[in-house]
């Protein structure tokens, strides 16, 4: 039923954005994200990963124009990503997302601690589950602390 939604508002947002690209753009991603959370949710990994992929590569477009504003967005999409590659023990790519999150995050804390923090040690914590997942106990520990420190 979700799908259903989700797929008529992108319809019509795809139709708003003949009119305004630059207002109605943002919106389509954001749709395409649920998309793939959706897929991800239900198991449909190839179409989650497509997705997701799709919803970066929109917010990076987006980022030429005001970095600002869309580094957040890019960051929550490549935890999504990292959280896709853990469930799917497609280990080699969690790390690198989430530590491509963590870099964007943590420069966000820097502009508003309040805001970002959270996510700061969210992903720390969910770095911490991958390494454990693949026996990295070092590496679990080290972001755990980090992660409780905050």
């Amino acid at each position: 039923m979700a799908k259903k939604y989700y797929l008529e508002a992108l319809d019509i947002r795809k139709k708003l954005t003949q009119i305004n690209p630059n207002i109605y753009l943002y919106y389509i991603a954001n749709i395409i994200n649920n998309l793939a959370l959706l897929y991800s949710e239900t198991n449909r990994y190839e179409l989650a990963e497509k997705y997701f992929l799709e919803t970066l590569e929109l917010y990076q477009k987006f980022i030429q124009n005001n970095p600002n504003i869309y580094e957040s967005d890019i960051a929550m999409v490549l935890n999504n990503l990292a959280i896709l590659y853990n469930d799917t023990s497609r280990y080699k790519f969690v790390e690198k997302y989430y530590l491509e999150s963590l870099i964007i995050y943590r420069k966000l804390v820097k502009t508003n601690s309040k805001a970002y923090l959270s996510y700061v040690a969210g992903t720390l914590n969910n770095l911490a589950i991958s390494y454990s997942n693949i026996n990295r106990y070092e590496y679990t520990e080290k972001r755990y602390l980090e992660a409780l420190k905050i």
